[in-house]
């Protein structure tokens, strides 16, 4: 399954320069949080409303090598993939751009379509 992860552009630039990512979420939350595709737009609205340059990384769940927990940490019986520990490049399948619409809202996009055939 592909599961996803946004993030400014310029936080992945900086990741693939330095060769690993997810330092400063595992810091502050305890692991990368992740999306299922299908949740990721509502995901963005909440965390990310406005914010022009963010980025998806589309990731394998079945080649990450840290563990994956699917929890519910809001209690609104919607299970998100953590990732304890952090990511291995040779589990993200692509980078896709993710921007808002004019009035800073986060829709699916076309993109979306094709990693929906790995679920």
């Amino acid at each position: 399954m592909i599961i996803v992860h946004a993030l400014p552009k310029t936080e992945w630039q900086t990741a693939k320069v330095r060769g690993t990512y997810g330092e400063d979420s595992l810091k502050k939350f305890g692991f990368i949080h992740c999306s299922p595709i299908d949740y990721i737009a509502d995901v963005a609205n909440e965390r990310f409303k406005n914010v022009r340059g963010l980025v998806l990384i589309c990731i394998d769940d079945q080649k990450v090598k840290a563990e994956i927990q699917w929890e519910d940490h809001d209690g609104f019986g919607r299970f998100y993939p953590h990732i304890y520990g952090l990511l291995n490049f040779d589990a993200i399948v692509d980078v896709i751009p993710f921007e808002p619409d004019r009035d800073g809202n986060y829709y699916e996009t076309e993109e979306f379509e094709a990693f929906k055939k790995y679920e």
